[in-house]
C-alpha cells in the first residue's frame, strides 16, 4: 500500500488535474458557442460541425467534475483520518515525471511518423500506465503488470477504435 503522503499528492494532483480540465472545457465550450461558422444554421437535417467537439467538451467537463469530487472526498478522508504523521519517504524530484512526458510525447510524435499510429500509440499507452502504476504503488507484482499491459492495450484499442472507426480520420 502506499504511503499516505504518496495519497495526498495523489489526490491533490486529480484535484488539481480536474480543475485544469475543467477551465478547458469552459472555454472550450465559450469559443465552440461563439464561432460563427459552427452556430450558424443551413446544414438541415445533419447535427452540424459543432456536434463532435460540443459532445467531447461536455463529457471532458463531466469528467473533470467527477475528477474533482472524487479527489476531494480522498483529500477529506484523508484529513479526518489525521495519520499524516510520517514524514514523506523520500524527497522525489516532482519535475521528473512532467519532464518525462514532454520527451515521451516527443518521442511520440516523431516515432508516429516512423512506425505508425498503433506501434507508436501501443508503445506510449504502455509506458506510461506502467509509470504511473509505478508512481502510485511502488514495484509491479505480475498481477499488477498484466492489468497495466491490459489497460494500455485497452488505451491504444480505445484511441484507433474512435479515430479510425467512429470518426473516420486516416491514421499513420
Amino acid at each position: 500500500m502506499a504511503d499516505v503522503g504518496a495519497e495526498r499528492r495523489s489526490a491533490a494532483a486529480d484535484l488539481m488535474a480536474g480543475i485544469v480540465l475543467f477551465g478547458v472545457s469552459a472555454i472550450g465550450t465559450w469559443s465552440l458557442s461563439h464561432n460563427r461558422f459552427i452556430t450558424t444554421e443551413g446544414y438541415g437535417n445533419d447535427p452540424g460541425p459543432g456536434m463532435l467537439p460540443g459532445l467531447l467538451l461536455l463529457l471532458l467537463g463531466l469528467s473533470s467534475l467527477a475528477m474533482m469530487v472524487l479527489a476531494g472526498k480522498k483529500l477529506r478522508r484523508l484529513r479526518r483520518a489525521d495519520i499524516n504523521k510520517r514524514p514523506i519517504a523520500s524527497a522525489r524530484n516532482p519535475l521528473l515525471m512532467p519532464a518525462l512526458l514532454v520527451v515521451t510525447l516527443l518521442a511520440y510524435a516523431h516515432g508516429m511518423t516512423e512506425l505508425g499510429f498503433l506501434e507508436t500509440t501501443a508503445s506510449f499507452a504502455l509506458f506510461w500506465t506502467i509509470a504511473i502504476g509505478m508512481q502510485d504503488s511502488g514495484r509491479p507484482d505480475a498481477r499488477r503488470l498484466a492489468v497495466w499491459v491490459v489497460q494500455g492495450a485497452a488505451i491504444c484499442a480505445g484511441i484507433y477504435a474512435i479515430f479510425a472507426w467512429l470518426i473516420k480520420i486516416p491514421l499513420p
